[in-house]
């Protein structure tokens, strides 16, 4: 009797919020019906006797064959060969679209004129139509690659953002940097929108630049334009055409350059020759690795219960690259190879599915909001990947919606103005200054170099205020970008290891503030040419600082 009664509250919540299932949630339009059809079906023998006796079958076309059994197989079989035969042209409709469009084909000389325009459709059909939740489970999980270069682990953990005491400041950096990172490619390249993202982006380089190398950024770079291809070819449902792997390089190398990386290869081959080099030389195990990898671990599953999160951190180590479990540490969690079996299989079995029987999508995935809100910020939508409702609205649906009934039971906050629900500025995302006249400082330059951006052609490179000096030398081969910003030719080499931390290499490269101890608006804006006073290194890597490690 309970359960009957449990159930039949279950299912008159569902059909009272059904309209605004359809009307608000961000999932798909084919996933709202496959969805609704299904909880239907379920909850049919608890709705009212009249409900219930005015439902049609299904197959109600098969029913003058019911008592035939071979007509009845017959139709059924004529019935999903033709359904089959449909989902198959429909699956395929966008790639082929998109082929005749721009006339690109197996031949890679079809498409190696391709334009950044191009790129960014193509790309758009892969993370919003076709792959949407491979496409970023892809790249949320290799951002822990980030942490493999202590580079950069050792700026997320001093800028005291990434990595703090307080969780609350954990979760704000981690969900900006998610959301700056999405938009960034949603966003069309040079409007106003996607120039003010980048250019935010670009200062918390520049803040941090004596730590990070253009070279750190350019690995990072090279990686982000990789890992999406690598796991839809291994677990998508079909493998992608060599121009959808050349559209993602295109946009990143584009990318790159509008984030003032100071060298970036031409091609793709070039720069996995590149990348190579990098992982061979540049990376080591280091304390500050597991503490930045760990810290985006455990904001990462913030909300599983206490009880499963030795499970759940061991799964992640079991999934993850294994040179992102080596060099961040993270082998002492036991990552286990069944595990990683169980989770591939099962990654295999959803791309076997999709492709069989699943439908194209009938509405895409939302990356980015179209437009700010009335008071002129900008609200962003729930992801899968959301740890706290940072920067959503106090929405009907995210309050009162399915997945805001389930975190209400589960105990988990909802939006409100702790969380920006009113939305945020973009330029004032991510970590703040610390004083409000310094960050109103950081705001307008954020603004005004988001203003030369946008109007800037292709290929334009900011100055941003890395550390002075490269890690590697180029590999063979053209370079991508204009000459503005570049290494000059007298670069010098410094240390690939962790002597390039010290103080002596603790410089930008000439021209830029001095930002370690930012206490007042003109300590931001000021630029000291002593800055360019880099100390002199000799040209080659010294075998006794190199670090060699396996990849």
């Amino acid at each position: 009797m309970i359960p009957c009664i449990l159930f039949g509250v279950v299912g008159a919540i569902f059909l009272l919020l059904l309209p605004g299932f359809y009307l608000y949630s961000p999932t798909s339009r084919s996933t709202k019906i496959v969805v609704t059809a299904l909880v239907l079906k379920t909850l049919k023998p608890y709705f009212p006797d009249g409900l219930r006796s005015s439902s049609i079958h299904v197959f109600t076309f098969l029913w003058p064959a019911r008592d035939t059994y071979w007509s009845t197989a017959a139709l059924l079989a004529v019935a999903v060969i033709f359904l089959y035969t449909q989902q198959q042209r429909r699956r395929y409709r966008r790639i082929n679209k998109l082929k005749k469009k721009f006339g690109f084909n197996n031949d890679p000389v079809s498409w190696k004129d391709m334009t950044v325009e191009q790129a960014q459709e193509i790309e758009c059909n892969m993370a919003e139509w076709e792959f949407p939740r491979l496409f970023q489970f892809a790249w949320i999980s290799d951002f822990l690659r980030t942490s493999t270069d202590p580079g950069v682990s050792r700026a997320l953990v001093k800028s005291g953002h990434m990595v703090n005491p307080d969780p609350m400041v954990e979760h704000d950096r981690l969900q900006s940097t998610v959301h700056l990172m999405s938009v960034m490619m949603a966003y069309k390249f040079r409007s106003a929108n996607h120039s003010l993202v980048v250019s935010r982006i670009n200062e918390h380089h520049h803040r941090y630049g004596t730590w990070i190398n253009s070279d750190d950024v350019l690995y990072l770079i090279i990686h982000f334009s990789e890992i999406p291809v690598q796991w839809i070819n291994k677990f998508g449902y079909r493998s992608l055409e060599g121009f959808e792997v050349q559209a993602m390089w295109v946009l990143w190398r584009e990318l790159g350059c509008s984030m003032g990386v100071k060298y970036i290869p031409e091609t793709l081959e070039q720069a996995k020759e590149w990348r190579k080099n990098f992982e061979t030389t540049c990376r080591w195990r280091e304390d500050a690795n597991e503490e930045a990898g760990m810290a985006m671990m455990n904001e990462i599953i913030y909300s599983v219960p206490s009880l499963l999160k030795p499970f759940a951190r061991k799964l992640i180590v079991s999934i993850l690259d294994k040179d992102i479990v080596y060099f961040c540490q993270m082998d002492k969690l036991g990552p286990s190879p069944i595990l990683r079996r169980i989770a591939y299989g099962l990654f295999g079995i959803c791309a076997w599915f999709i492709r069989n029987f699943g439908s194209p999508r009938l509405s895409p995935y939302k990356r980015a909001p179209d437009a700010p809100n009335k008071s002129g910020t900008w609200n962003f939508g729930h992801t899968p990947y959301d740890t706290l409702p940072f920067f959503q609205e106090r929405s009907f649906w995210n309050l009162f919606g399915y997945g805001a009934l389930l975190r209400r039971i589960f105990g988990m906050p909802m939006p409100g103005p702790k969380f920006f629900s009113d939305g945020i500025a973009i330029e004032r995302m991510g970590a703040l200054q610390n004083t409000p006249e310094t960050q109103a400082a950081v705001e307008s330059k954020v603004r005004e170099n988001a203003a030369i951006l946008e109007e800037a052609p292709f290929g334009y490179r900011p100055a941003i205020g890395f550390q002075a000096g490269r890690l590697l030398p180029p590999v063979d081969g053209l370079s991508y970008g204009m000459n503005m910003n570049t290494f000059p030719e007298s670069t010098p080499l410094i240390p690939a290891s962790a002597e390039r931390f010290e103080k002596l290499f603790e410089r930008r490269s000439l021209g830029y503030s001095k930002l370690a101890a930012i206490e007042k608006p003109e300590d931001v804006l000021a630029f000291d040419n002593d800055e360019a006073n880099i100390p002199k290194v000799n040209g080659n890597h010294s075998p006794y600082n190199m670090v060699k490690v396996s990849a």
